[in-house]
């Protein structure tokens, strides 16, 4: 069964506009690994992740198919934080982290209801 990681990962090579080869290349693998990756006949090791990510592939995406913020986004975000002061941007990552717990809570009496 295919589990999908090779088509993302095509896509993204794909997106970023760089063919098997060069993409091989850059990564420091052999062409033939890269073929294979693609088709689902062999995994990608972490470090191979990280390469992708340095030249822009997003990782996040490829293993989960579930995207990363899209750039214009993260941009977004960053200049609106930029003119915040220091305590501003605390309580903004306080009150992040508070909804992860909050969440987290949430899901585990999710699951016990349901046992």
């Amino acid at each position: 069964m295919t589990n999908f990681v090779g088509v993302r990962l095509k896509e993204e090579r794909e997106r970023i506009g760089i063919n098997q080869k060069g993409f091989a290349e850059k990564i420091g693998v052999v062409t033939q690994t890269q073929v294979k990756y693609e088709k689902d006949t062999r995994s990608p090791n972490g470090e191979y992740f990280a390469k992708a990510a340095k030249l822009g592939i997003d990782v996040q995406y490829v293993i989960t198919g579930k995207r990363a913020l899209p750039d214009k986004k993260l941009e977004a975000l960053a200049g609106l934080l930029e003119g915040l002061s220091e305590q501003q941007r605390q309580e903004i990552l306080a009150s992040i982290e508070e909804k992860k717990l909050l969440n987290k809570l949430l899901k585990q009496e999710q699951d016990k209801a349901a046992s």
